[in-house]
């Protein structure tokens, strides 16, 4: 990273290396600050339980989300995985792995925008933007470039990045080595790279047009001869299998996505091809590439998974192609902001309209502020000349100071009390960094100016950034850490359990995988993966209806249920003929763990401090001790109260 920032000559090496130490220190602390490793959650926890799955399948090949065939299928990454959880551990394990793929992924991001930018100070203005901007890619807020727990995803889109710097380079039999790798790890990341590569290639010289038109024809020609998985390309989903997995899996459905979500993509798409049309040759291809295989994936996830119902589509999830977009479009955005900086025209005034909107930015007129300035700047850069009057200007600085006033300034009160929790790993990722991401690209901007010729500044503020980073980049919760370290130990409830039985433990899918290491009988984690199999879709849901006298959630409509009702799942006590009921039935669980107790009805006792799954006060208190109750039992004996 530092001989790539450095952009040194033999007459300045001193000067010029400390300033590349600086940038490489500042861009790897923003990026441990705003990507921090969290532990075993989000679909973390699905990955290690497919790593559990290659050291355990005796155990979990009965579990509901493995029993059909899961996208473990399709990776070669499981098996590493299970590899150093067999000699590590998993906390270890998980640990490594993050820190290993997310170096991978600055690494990839710095040596692709610095062939983009022969500028340094412009390519560390573009990185600030990929490390401190909105991360998010899809609907409903679940999915973020470089994410900080273990997943295929991380090295697949890290091995992307590396094979796009190969590709502006020219290196490309390097590149479609990078490009298989990354399609072993996870294809369905990978393979908007592999398009972006082909039409920077044919923008570039239009022989290369076979490359695009060669990859349709091929994917046409699988489908048509009955290869799996590309057979499922004419199959339309049925009804009740697309309903289930519109409702349980509705970020999957650009129709689906909230208006924020779409904001957050228009405002990437608009960096990308705002930073397009201000550079020229290889760097103008490449993001023009990305913006345009970005749009086609889109037309192609709404024309053929939504409205045809292929089934295909719809597994592939084309709407991923946008975390390359993201990625682009925030580089574009502090690419725009150094140029406009440089320039000197009009920027001030432009760049409080680009605030004003961030501000907004959860409303979309917000957005639509952001994408303005985006196009105003844009054109100001092109044109070279003021485009506004003095007054205007003011205008513009008074619309950014009222803003920062009435919303600005409460905005980061109200922020504070929550930044003790942002960094214990209670808040959602990132979200305090996303508040203060365009600051931060604007001090790139203006940290660029005669203030970096003065290495020991920036190098000294770089520095504490770095430290800072450093100090708090492990935010696993307490409960993250204490169930790391049960993993392979042995707990009060398993002398209770033979290997294949199937535990329903109350909302708490980690607990049953890892503390008890036994299959689960259903949570709402498991339905994940309906979307990849009618089997998997019909069980989940007998499942869900078999549980729910025990918990009143519906699972289908796990994303889209009103908020109001949440507190009513979190508080919902079933009784103990609710129990009864649910072990009565002849495809329930064999075992299952609440944390209520029906006194002398249960096997085991554990005073186990782990909060409820998904609790509506992320601060509240663990239950007291959670309960073990074997079905066998519970069968035979008269429902009632406890």
């Amino acid at each position: 990273m530092l001989k790539a920032l450095s952009f040194s000559g033999k007459s300045a090496l001193s000067q010029e290396t400390i300033i590349g130490a600086a940038y490489a220190l500042g861009l790897l602390g923003l990026w441990m600050l705003a990507h921090p490793y969290r532990g075993l959650i989000h679909d973390g926890v699905l990955y290690a339980g497919q790593a559990l799955l290659k050291l355990k399948p005796e155990t979990f090949s009965h579990d509901l989300f493995f029993r059909f065939g899961s996208q473990d299928d399709y990776t070669i990454f499981s098996p590493i995985y299970a590899w150093l959880i067999s000699r590590f551990g998993i906390g270890q394990a998980s640990f490594f792995l993050v820190m290993a793929g997310q170096l991978l992924w600055m690494t990839g991001a710095v040596r692709l925008f610095s062939k983009i930018s022969h500028n340094r100070d412009e390519c560390a203005a573009s990185l600030l933007g990929v490390v401190a901007g909105v991360s998010l890619y899809s609907g409903m807020s679940i999915l973020f470039y470089g994410e900080g727990f273990v997943t295929p995803r991380l090295f697949s889109e890290a091995l992307i990045l590396h094979g796009l710097a190969c590709v502006v380079n020219m290196q490309l039999l390097r590149a479609a080595a990078v490009a298989v790798v990354a399609i072993l790890f996870h294809p369905l990341m990978a393979v908007p790279g592999l398009a972006a590569s082909g039409l920077y290639l044919a923008f570039q010289d239009r022989r290369f047009w076979v490359l695009p038109v060669a990859g349709v024809l091929v994917f046409l020609g699988l489908s048509l001869m009955g290869i799996s998985p590309f057979d499922r390309l004419f199959q339309a989903m049925d009804d009740s299998w697309y309903d289930a997995v519109r409702q349980r899996s509705a970020f999957t459905f650009l129709s689906a996505w909230r208006v924020f979500d779409w904001g957050w993509l228009f405002i990437h798409m608009a960096g990308a091809a705002c930073a397009a049309l201000v550079l020229f040759g290889p760097a103008r291809r490449i993001f023009l590439a990305v913006v345009a295989m970005s749009g086609a994936a889109l037309v192609v996830a709404l024309v053929g998974g939504e409205w045809l119902k292929s089934v295909l589509i719809l597994q592939l999830q084309f709407w991923r192609a946008s975390w390359l977009l993201a990625v682009l479009g925030n580089a574009g955005l502090g690419l725009v902001l150094y140029r406009l900086w440089r320039q000197e025209t009009n920027a001030l005034a432009l760049t409080a309209i680009l605030f004003a909107g961030a501000l907004w930015s959860n409303l979309l007129a917000g957005q639509l502020a952001m994408i303005g300035a985006l196009a105003l700047m844009t054109f100001q850069i092109r044109q070279g000349s003021p485009a506004y009057s003095r007054m205007t200007k003011l205008a513009c600085i008074m619309i950014f100071v009222m803003s920062a006033v009435f919303l600005g300034i409460p905005r980061i009160y109200l922020l504070i009390p929550n930044i003790a929790l942002y960094w214990t790993g209670v808040a959602a990722p990132g979200y305090v960094i996303f508040d203060f991401a365009l600051l931060i690209i604007l001090c790139a901007a203006f940290a660029s100016s005669s203030w970096t010729r003065q290495g020991w500044r920036p190098l000294t503020l770089s520095s504490l950034i770095f430290i800072a980073g450093i100090a708090s980049w492990d935010r696993r919760t307490n409960e993250e850490q204490i169930i790391e370290r049960y993993v392979g130990q042995e707990t009060p409830f398993q002398r209770h359990l033979s290997t294949s039985d199937e535990v329903y433990w109350r909302r708490g899918l980690k607990k049953a995988w890892f503390l008890l290491q036994r299959p689960s009988f259903v949570s709402v984690n498991q339905g994940a993966g309906i979307v990849f199999s009618e089997e998997t879709t019909r069980e989940y849901i007998q499942r869900a209806q078999i549980v729910a006298p025990l918990d009143r959630r519906d699972f289908l409509n796990y994303w889209v249920e009103p908020k109001e009702r949440t507190e009513e799942w979190a508080l919902n006590k079933p009784q103990f003929k609710d129990l009864v009921e649910v072990c009565r039935h002849p495809d329930g669980p064999d075992a299952v763990v609440m944390e209520f107790a029906y006194n002398a009805k249960w096997a085991e006792k554990w005073a186990l401090p782990l909060a409820v799954d998904r609790a509506v006060d992320k601060t509240a208190a663990p239950p007291d001790a959670y309960y073990l109750y074997l079905c066998s039992d519970i069968a035979g004996k008269a429902g009632g109260a406890p």
